[in-house]
């Protein structure tokens, strides 16, 4: 399962984003002023003047939750600009490293679960379960499954607040599958007949090419061109990318390498994905 993670988006107390909820430590800026040790948590209502500085991946004209959160929380601190600093997606993961190696202010990030454990795994980020502690009986923290809050953690410590959860899954073409007389996949998890064999024996079925030779129909996905889609792949195989601490990178082990290979097949060997 992916997660997404950010401090302080939703419908959390905006009291644990001012004070640190996912801020960097190590020496650099927190919510208000400049390099300082971490601090112990304080009263929001104590802020002095200041800023927060939030890297977001997307640009200005998509994540309306979180330009609805910064909205929320301007309105409920005034005395504290939210400076929000758009990335280029997967290039904004750099630019967070940069500003940690110059001291650049940065206090929050939108981030994948990825992010959050290789950040926490260098000690740049700061834990916040005392200010999660803190949070009222109604909080939106508060509704999160098992799932989500073990997402939000790295060695037991929480790292992240959850905005959204996301389950992996492929759309069916019913029609196609009809037309080529492949029964349909099993529509609960409680049938395990639905295998990666029966997978590319549909989508081998399922694939149609012109009298030149040039694909007409596809029968698969592409899977494993984007990164989330490469863990998802690599994790139904029984490998990681990472470590468990997020200390040793796996891409070489056996059963990566198997996984990766099988995606590639889908279109190099097996010529049924674009």
């Amino acid at each position: 399962m992916s997660n997404q993670n950010i401090g302080g988006t939703g419908s959390v107390s905006r009291r644990s984003v001012v004070l640190g909820a996912t801020a960097l430590g190590g020496g650099l800026a927190v919510a208000c002023g400049g390099p300082r040790e971490t601090a112990a948590p304080r009263s929001a209502a104590g802020l002095a003047p200041g800023s927060l500085v939030f890297i977001d991946p997307d640009g200005a004209a998509l994540g309306d939750t979180k330009q609805q959160a910064v909205a929320d929380f301007q309105a409920r601190y005034p005395n504290v600009k939210a400076e929000r600093i758009f990335g280029e997606g997967s290039k904004s993961f750099e630019k967070i490293q940069t500003m940690l190696a110059g001291g650049t202010q940065l206090d929050v990030f939108w981030s994948w679960g990825y992010w959050k454990n290789a950040m926490a795994a260098r000690g740049a980020l700061v834990a916040f379960d005392e200010f999660l502690r803190r949070e009222p009986r109604d909080s939106y923290t508060k509704t999160w499954s098992a799932g989500a809050q073990e997402s939000t953690k790295y060695q037991g410590k929480t790292y992240g607040y959850v905005t959204l959860l996301g389950v992996p899954g492929l759309l069916v073409n019913e029609e196609l599958f009809k037309q080529a007389g492949v029964a349909l996949p099993p529509r609960g998890y409680k049938d395990q007949s639905w295998t990666l064999e029966r997978f590319l024996e549909a989508a081998q079925k399922l694939a149609r090419r012109n009298p030149d030779g040039t694909p007409d129909v596809y029968g698969s996905t592409p899977w494993g061109t984007w990164w989330a889609g490469f863990n998802w792949i690599t994790e139904t195989f029984g490998g990681a990318t990472y470590s468990p601490d997020w200390k040793e990178c796996w891409l070489d082990r056996p059963e990566v390498i198997q996984a990766q290979q099988w995606a590639a097949d889908l279109r190099l060997k097996h010529r049924v994905a674009p």
